[in-house]
């Protein structure tokens, strides 16, 4: 009976001292706070107090209370020491995706294994008696009081549980705020409060602040890669980490001190593919997109999907209503069943290829998994190969170098734009703070990334954008590219000096929100909490109607004219007029006036892509020519739709 009572007694000490394994390994290997260690000793006391006087009464009690006391506690400081912060609503949001963090599975089970066997060791009280109980009471009393007189209570890992509640449930009110309002756009009544909510966040067209370059042709092809979790400070680091991409940045339009709007990958490629939030991974977002607007201007749109073998990922891309989702799962080499980033930039390229062999631009996107957190470098190791974290980024960096060096050697150098950016901010887990541990964060989700704009004959140019983030990508690019389209876009163009939007530094990513204007990260006072709140439910609201929502959201018509290399017929291309039943063109030169006005009347074909010729015969086949189209009804009245100038057998030809 002795024996197992002083096997009990060891049981119980091993229970604390491993209470106290995490945080001192994450104060000792990350550089945390000591503060982490006072409070774990100081609740550890506290646990062991409470406990010892439950034991007095009921065993099984005191039992109970000490294993979960103690798992909620080892849980926390567990994913402090990984994950640099304690369990916060992301990390939940975010379970489902658990397969994105297989490079750290085998060390993330045995500390859940570890965390278990520890924390369900058997316990019973002290021996020593009411000497015991008031000496332990007198040390744990003093002890806290210490703790709650110099505000390390802050670090507790019970405080984090009460916060987390707390913007679980704030989280809860907006997105329930969001779905009374869209119910209420069925009501009696109701319409009218959805239309009104739809104009705060209307706008009819996107500003231009920047000429398009006279490099780019009228409608170049557009490449946008969205690389998994990428920080500035990795391209910028001294260790030279990312030489190409760097080289890349160096060499194109580029942007300082921009901030990526939301987290993780879910929230960031539709929250920068639509610039607006989502409340939800799995949100559909029924506002403008850029493919939206790229379609409008004819465009062929496609994704490639890089987890093919992600179900929930797959469905999640469908929804953004591309033309074309590309993928190929014999390619999936990489880590997590995706492909590798190698696999990634050859199937980009090869795809680049084959669409612009066809007549019609295309707008093609991608997204790379090989740099998501816990992974290891596939094809690439960093130096000695030591370090995952940096053979991650080195082994990306090496496709991107491989990919832009066959992209300048082909003909998609002469008529293609690419973007390179990021879905968010590169994460602040125990792997980030080891390779990076003289770089400041001051949120683990949050920091400065990249967007690059590049094609042939660039002049390079960096804007310093003072905090701005990623919600202004798309109004950004499309300024760039003189694309305008109705919108809901949240973002601004970062081509303006002053931004127009009152959205473009606040960070929110499950209920959690910074503000990052003057490019530094600050809490949201209460007030600007509330209304932020507010309009994020008003805009979930939004975002996820379909009732009357595309009457003001409709797709516009464009119009493009050329003349033939003959000079003989003028090509027209038109957009968006699918629902004409009959086309109509009139064509006269500038030189004649309205003299020898022609017209051309063509039966609409109902697609969103119409090409027909206009014969020149009849005309002084020399000078500038106008074009105007017309649609109209069946024994309707023709409507005025777009108008367009030609060059024929001249030197400008447009």
């Amino acid at each position: 009976m002795r024996k197992k009572k002083i096997g009990i007694y060891i049981c119980l000490t091993l229970k604390y001292l491993f209470a106290m394994l995490f945080p001192i390994l994450a104060v000792t290997v990350h550089k945390m706070t000591w503060r982490y260690i006072a409070i774990a000793l100081a609740e550890v006391l506290l646990i062991a107090f409470l406990t010892n006087l439950l034991c007095r009464v009921k065993t099984w009690l005191g039992y109970l209370f000490n294993a979960l006391a103690l798992l909620l506690m080892n849980v926390q400081f567990a994913v402090l020491f990984w994950g640099s912060t304690f369990v916060s609503v992301i990390m939940l949001a975010n379970l489902d995706s658990v397969n994105a963090i297989s490079g750290k599975f085998f060390v993330y089970g045995l500390s859940v294994t570890m965390v278990l066997l520890f924390t369900f060791l058997p316990v019973c009280s002290v021996p020593g008696g009411k000497r015991a109980d008031l000496a332990l009471g007198i040390t744990t009393g003093v002890l806290y009081a210490g703790v709650l007189l110099t505000g390390i209570i802050t670090y507790s890992p019970y405080r984090a549980v009460y916060t987390l509640c707390q913007q679980q449930i704030a989280r809860s009110r907006t997105i329930s705020g969001g779905a009374v309002s869209t119910a209420g756009s069925a009501a009696d009544g109701g319409i009218s409060d959805i239309q009104q909510e739809k104009s705060e966040f209307y706008s009819d067209a996107v500003s231009d602040y920047v000429q398009k370059p006279e490099e780019i042709p009228e409608k170049p092809n557009v490449i946008l890669i969205f690389a998994e979790g990428m920080s500035q400070n990795i391209i910028d680091d001294s260790r030279n980490i990312m030489p190409n991409v760097s080289a890349l940045q160096d060499a194109s339009i580029s942007f300082s001190n921009y901030y990526n709007h939301t987290f993780a990958t879910y929230m960031g490629l539709s929250g920068q593919l639509y610039s607006g939030y989502q409340l939800e991974n799995y949100d559909v977002n029924n506002l403008v997109s850029i493919q939206d607007v790229f379609k409008s201007y004819g465009y062929r749109t496609s994704f490639i999907n890089t987890e093919p073998q992600n179900k929930e990922f797959s469905e999640y891309l469908a929804n953004f209503d591309f033309d074309s989702l590309i993928t190929d799962e014999s390619r999936t080499d990489g880590m997590a069943d995706a492909f590798s980033d190698k696999a990634a930039y050859e199937m980009l390229l090869e795809t680049a290829l084959e669409q612009s062999a066809e007549e019609v631009p295309f707008f093609l996107a991608m997204y790379s998994f090989g740099t998501h957190a816990t992974l290891d470098g596939v094809h690439e190791i960093f130096e000695d190969g030591s370090n995952a974290l940096l053979n991650r980024f080195y082994d990306l960096d090496i496709q991107v170098g491989a990919f832009m060096e066959a992209f300048q050697e082909s003909k998609l150098a002469e008529n293609t734009v690419i973007i390179f950016t990021t879905d968010h901010a590169a994460y602040q887990d125990a792997d980030y703070m080891t390779a990076f541990p003289d770089y400041a964060r001051d949120y683990p989700s949050l920091d400065r990334i990249p967007l690059i704009i590049y094609y042939k004959g660039i002049t390079p140019e960096s804007y310093d954008v003072n905090g701005r983030n990623s919600l202004d990508m798309v109004p950004t690019v499309l300024d760039f590219l003189d694309m305008s389209a109705q919108n809901s876009f949240l973002g601004d163009s970062l081509f303006a000096s002053d931004s127009t939007s009152s959205y473009d530094t606040y960070f929110e990513s499950v209920g959690t929100c910074f503000c990052t204007a003057g490019g530094e990260v600050n809490i949201l006072s209460a007030e600007q909490l509330r209304e932020f709140e507010k309009q994020l439910a008003k805009y979930n609201a939004v975002k996820l109607s379909d009732d009357l929502l595309y009457e003001e959201y409709e797709e516009s018509v464009h119009f493009y004219a050329k003349v033939n290399d003959e000079q003989t017929k003028i090509l027209t291309e038109l957009y968006n007029a699918d629902t004409w039943d009959t086309i109509s063109y009139a064509v006269w030169s500038e030189e004649d006036g309205q003299d020898d006005l022609s017209w051309t009347v063509a039966a609409g074909n109902h697609e969103s892509y119409f090409p027909y010729e206009i014969d020149l015969t009849g005309f002084d086949t020399s000078g500038v020519y106008f074009v105007h189209v017309y649609g109209s009804m069946e024994e309707g009245e023709m409507t005025f739709l777009q108008e367009a100038k030609v060059y024929v057998n001249q030197e400008t030809d447009q």
